[in-house]
């Protein structure tokens, strides 16, 4: 059954069915909900996005990623709170999806931040949206330190001007994830934020002042990291902060504020604190038994801090008043769980100290977790596991009579917690919690008692008091899951369990919830593995032991058929890929699913629907294929022909990606079986390489199994390097596809580690040193970096003379064996792929900073995987330039090409912002731009045909151009006039459209390059006079009417104009006539 399945579902998409547009809304709608989302939605929208980017087209993807972020644009535009969530938890998603150019995605999602703080005031909006802006921050690394220091300067505003709550609000939560995700870029501003923050820590507003304090801890921690001088005056400013806030007249908000305060500088100032510690015990007690419950239960949360940061001396002269001070706390119902909390951090910074106190705090507690009236104090319950922790042994009289009321309140999480704190510091308690948790597990699981049977050791049951146990909080299926969790992770050594796990555990692998039958899979993997330690040898042993130890092996082979049934069969992907997890995971398990009936539930699994689970069942039989080679190994060559067939045939993109990755699992987890087979695999791979219609991920699972492959091959796989190389070597110059790029580095070093073809490759491929040396700059991953360098260490070190002259070899950036405009692999060539000359001819050079920044800055220009810096490096070039006057012109024959190139392959918006910098780079170097006349006079002629265009048609390039065109004529004079035929007839065009279609869009812009052009229009003004005369006579407005005439008066000193008075003054008569 699951072969045909499998089958089928590589057939290829059903020829009727939901579009991918019905998905993805299905998608966005799990996302939009106030509460949790569903489990997994978060998942599904990535992993529907990896579909689609491998099943349609790029255009059509980049078409389905616009309606996307549409979709995402819409939702955060509803004033639905649900939809704006959804929105936003999209975007966190999409923030590490590696799809297209990451610096565009960054840049969109950071517009979409600052319109979500700017205009939605719902504190769970704003939370949401400052944890994606902190991913994002992290994520973006470099590309978002603009918007990082924007939103800092942006949160400091909303501190410093009038109190808006929601602003605020905001502000501090911005602020708090700034400094923990962009800590570089937050450092600058932390004086700023020193005066700053306390606005919010003293606002009126609590949930301004608990985020406030968040923010404080997250600078503090920045401070701590950096060595600085000013550290020490930064924490001084914020402690004499902290006593403006609680003098005699502030009010409760404010006293409140800087006592939270004064507990992360306790935290996060080391030693700073220490000469101000009187000062500190000082304001704590001054505030003991202030009227204001909330200062109160500041004032007790931070007596713990208190007596951790100098324990001895608060000891001695504070830790009876505190002490007297918490235990009043626990005799206040409503205070009371905040004396617990306090009094459990305390036993952890005191120790022993409160051992006089053991017998009150045991009756407090007793009171607290047993109440007559109200619920159970789990705060009571914490508490006696960190006095146990803290404490030890001194504890356990105490503990043990604590126990009974413990356990009547029923199975918890703080319960579970308490108790395993107590195991571990009062050993003596174990084997007594042991059967009490074993009650309280069977109880819930069975409804009926644990019946012991401890190999090592016994209780009896007469010594165990059966209290009463209370409602527990959890119900139905989460006390079920807890009570599978804690039976699973809890030390019950020295129990049989197996027994115990087929009746009460194994009935939960058909429950209807699959989180519960996850957690009795998982519960079962645990206690059967816990089981293998007690498995010794038992051919010498005695009979009994022998009978022991069958009866507990026909026990584990049951339940791992149970178990593997449910690999199999179960409907939730989550508890199949939890069982193999658990499978793969443990060598233990090998005796047992080595058996033929075991293998057959494994060999379906290798046709599973999911890829992980395939992944992890290829990943055990390949291990199994030890134990058991018979039975194994012609199942999985069959699998390997079945996966190589889905490589070379099947018309799904998915498929073929995730066969190459399987035939990876497999080669590395049954080498034995790969050697003999190493040519067809290594055909069906290469064949997937060279296929140009092949997407990115296919590409990407390939190079992975061709590393994997060659690693297993060795030197078998020299003979098939000068396949792979050139293939390597394309997908290391792909600029724009990260991924694949951080692959082919791997598969590189994987390739010349096995085949031991080093050196070879650098005179091979003469760009591949300064391509893997550009990789180390760029802004991939540290550990694609690392990578890199491995790389290098193994193909070893070439002969700098050999270097150079591999780099004269290469072909020239603009030379005729380069670029096609459609070939963008290869604009690409290396880190050295300039000539010589335009690196400086030695360090002391007053241009080699220049001439290092402008290397840098063509390096991206030319890579068009960097499209989103084009427009930055354009205006860096242009500044560079401008700072360094006609020093500028030795590096125009090395720029100029580029930019030409680039602006008439760019998007619009860039066309217009390079348009303009040549018109400044032409002022900057005037008459040397001769050479590059022609080049600009054909860019100058492809743009001014968009002023031909219908007027609702035309881009918006016309200014842009005309900039250009008076540069070119105040940097030539008189030299002008030979280039004014080209260019005078699209003027005169212009203002004659202008007429005819009633769109006077351009005249102004025309009109002041006339006026530009001056004396040199002198041999053309009868071209000229006639389309300037009809502006000031048609019924145009009073403003092109009066720019014409102006414009003819400014021309006409310059201008001969003999031969036309009489038709000038006719025109301009008739205009005084009116």
């Amino acid at each position: 059954m699951a072969t045909a399945s499998q089958n089928h579902r590589y057939i290829g998409p059903p020829s009727v069915g939901p579009g991918p547009g019905d998905a993805l809304n299905r998608i966005l709608a799990d996302l939009c909900t106030r509460g949790v989302p569903k489990e997994g939605a978060s998942h599904a929208l990535k992993k529907h996005l990896e579909e689609q980017a491998r099943d349609i087209s790029g255009e059509a993807f980049s078409r389905f990623m616009d309606q996307l972020y549409d979709r995402i644009s819409s939702l955060l535009e509803s004033g639905d709170v649900a939809e704006n969530l959804g929105a936003l938890r999209a975007i966190d998603e999409l923030i590490d999806v590696a799809l297209g150019e990451n610096a565009s995605k960054v840049s969109r999602f950071s517009s979409y931040m600052r319109i979500v703080f700017d205009t939605k005031r719902d504190p769970e909006i704003l939370v949401l949206a400052s944890r994606v802006l902190g991913h994002l921050a992290r994520a973006g690394g470099a590309m978002t330190a603009d918007e990082v220091e924007r939103q800092v300067k942006v949160a400091l505003d909303w501190l410093r001007g009038n109190r808006v709550e929601y602003r605020r609000f905001a502000a501090v939560l911005i602020l708090k994830e700034m400094a923990e995700n962009a800590s570089t870029v937050f450092n600058v501003h932390v004086p700023e934020f020193v005066d700053a923050i306390w606005v919010a820590l003293r606002d009126p507003a609590l949930p301004v002042r608990e985020r406030a304090v968040e923010a404080l801890r997250a600078c503090l921690r920045v401070i701590e990291k950096r060595e600085t001088r000013w550290r020490v005056q930064w924490y001084y400013r914020m402690f004499e902060a902290t006593q403006d806030g609680l003098g005699k007249t502030a009010p409760v908000h404010s006293i409140h504020g800087s006592l939270l305060a004064v507990g992360e500088l306790l935290r996060n100032t080391g030693e700073f604190m220490m000469s101000r510690y009187r000062e500190v015990a000082e304001i704590v007690l001054r505030y003991l038994e202030h009227r204001d419950r909330l200062v109160r239960l500041s004032i007790t949360s931070l007596l713990p801090r208190i007596a951790h940061f100098l324990r001895d001396r608060f000891v001695t002269n504070y830790l009876t008043i505190c002490m007297d001070h918490i235990l009043s706390v626990l005799k206040a119902p409503q205070d009371r769980d905040s004396g617990f909390i306090a009094l459990g951090e305390m036993a952890g910074a005191l120790d022993g100290e409160l051992i006089h106190y053991l017998p009150t705090i045991t009756t407090h507690l007793r009171e607290a977790i047993a109440p007559r009236r109200m619920k159970p104090s789990l705060e009571a319950l914490a508490c006696v596991g960190s006095i146990a922790k803290a404490m030890g042994s001194v504890m356990e009289p105490h503990v043990r009579g604590l126990l009974d009321i413990m356990f009547s309140t029923g199975l918890s999480t703080v319960l579970v917690e308490a108790l395993e704190q107590i195991s571990t510091s009062i050993p003596s308690l174990l084997p007594t919690i042991q059967d009490r948790l074993l009650d309280s597990i069977s109880m819930v699981l069975s409804k009926s008692h644990y019946h012991l049977g401890r190999s090592s050791q016994s209780v009896g049951r007469g010594t165990i008091v059966n209290a009463p146990q209370q409602v527990s909080e959890l119900n139905g299926s989460a006390l079920i899951q807890l009570a599978l969790q804690t039976l699973a992770r809890f030390n019950f050594k020295g129990h049989e369990l197996l027994e115990f796990a087929r009746e009460s555990v194994v009935v939960y692998l058909d429950d209807e919830d699959g989180a519960t039958r996850k957690d009795a899979a998982l519960c079962c993997c645990r206690l059967i593995a816990s089981s293998f330690s007690g498995m010794v040898c038992t051919h010498f042993g005695s009979s009994r032991l022998t009978r022991s130890g069958g009866k507990r092996r026909r026990l584990v082979e049951e339940l791992v058929e149970k178990l593997l049934i449910s690999a199999v069969a179960d409907a939730d992907v989550t508890v199949r890929h939890s069982i193999f997890t658990s499978l793969q995971g443990d060598r233990g398990f090998d005796e047992y699913l080595a058996q033929a009936d075991n293998l057959s539930a494994v060999f379906a699994a290798l046709n599973d629907e999911d890829f992980d689970v395939r992944e992890y069942a290829i990943s055990v039989a390949g291990r199994l294929s030890e134990k058991n080679p018979a039975y194994v190994l012609p199942a999985l060559r069959r699998h390997l022909i079945q996966l190589l067939t889905y490589l070379e045939q099947s018309a799904d993109s998915k498929c073929k990606e995730e066969s190459a990755k399987l035939i990876g699992c497999l080669i590395r987890n049954c080498e034995r079986l790969i050697l003999p087979y190493i040519a067809p695999i290594h055909k069906a791979l290469v064949a997937r390489l060279i296929d140009v219609n092949a997407n990115t991920g296919t590409i990407s699972g390939v190079l992975v199994t061709v590393g994997d492959l060659a690693r297993v091959g060795g030197f078998a796989m020299r003979q098939y390097i000068p396949e792979l190389m050139p293939l390597i070597v394309e997908a290391l110059l792909d600029g724009a596809a990260v991924a694949k790029r951080e692959v082919a580095v791997a598969t590189l070093g994987q390739v010349v580690q096995s085949t031991g073809y080093v050196i070879t490759p650098y005179n091979e491929y003469p760009q591949l040193l300064g391509l893997l040396l550009k990789l180390l700059n760029g802004e991939l991953v540290w550990s694609t970096r690392r990578e890199v360098l491995k790389v290098l260490g193994i193909m070893g070190a070439l002969d700098p003379h050999l270097h150079k002259r591999n780099q004269k070899a290469l072909p020239g950036p603009h030379g005729d064996v380069t670029r096609p405009a459609s070939d963008s692999s290869q604009q690409i060539q290396s880190m050295d792929e300039y000539p010589m000359d335009l690196w400086p001819s030695f360090a002391s050079s007053d241009d080699y900073y220049s001439t290092v920044a402008i290397n840098s800055l063509m390096r991206i220009l030319r890579d068009p995987s960097l499209a989103s810096y084009h427009l930055k490096v354009v205006g860096s070039l242009m500044f560079i330039f401008k700072s360094m006057g006609l020093g500028c012109v030795p590096y125009l024959p090395k720029v100029l090409p580029d930019l030409f190139h680039t602006v008439r392959t760019c998007e619009d918006s860039l066309k217009d912002f390079i348009t303009w910098k040549l018109g400044t780079l032409v002022s900057i170097v005037r008459q040397h731009i001769r050479k590059y006349l022609q080049d600009l006079l054909s860019l100058i002629s492809e743009f001014w045909s968009a002023f031909t265009l219908p007027a609702p048609a035309r881009p918006a390039l016309g200014y842009p151009v005309l900039h250009l065109v008076e540069q070119l004529c105040l940097a030539l004079n008189d030299e002008f006039r030979t280039y004014l035929p080209v260019i005078l007839p699209g003027c005169i065009q212009v203002l004659s459209d202008a007429e005819r279609c009633n769109d006077y869009t351009y005249v102004l812009d025309i009109l002041h390059t006339l006026e530009v052009f001056g004396g040199t229009l002198d041999e053309h003004m009868h071209l000229l006079l006639p389309a300037l005369i009809r502006l000031f006579k048609v019924d145009a407005s009073v403003d092109i009417r009066r720019a014409a005439i102006k414009t003819l008066t400014s021309l006409i000193p310059r201008v001969q104009v003999t031969g036309h008075i009489s038709s000038l003054v006719h025109h301009l008569k008739l205009v005084l006539d009116g």
